[in-house]
């Protein structure tokens, strides 16, 4: 699942960069579409990994959706020594 742009604004009223980015995350959505503060979003999924709110297999999940997404699209081969997902 990907978030609309969020750039836009929308969102932003609702909390701070870092917060939007953790609740989206725990929502279920795998990629945060244009945050307008990218590092920060950034730093809040990370400070939430390692802090417990969001647990390193749920990032996990993420990646193995969207490598799935981009190899049936053709956009990504994994390298012959890497498992295909």
């Amino acid at each position: 699942m990907i978030t609309d742009a969020l750039n836009m604004g929308g969102i932003t009223s609702w909390g701070s960069v870092r917060q939007i980015a953790v609740r989206a995350i725990g929502a279920g959505v795998d990629v945060l579409l244009m945050p307008p503060q990218p590092g920060e979003a950034v730093r809040g999924i990370l400070d939430a990994v390692r802090n417990g709110r969001i647990t390193e297999a749920r990032i996990n999940r993420s990646v193995e959706r969207i490598l799935r997404l981009k190899q049936r699209l053709g956009l990504y081969a994994a390298d012959a020594s890497l498992p295909t997902c």
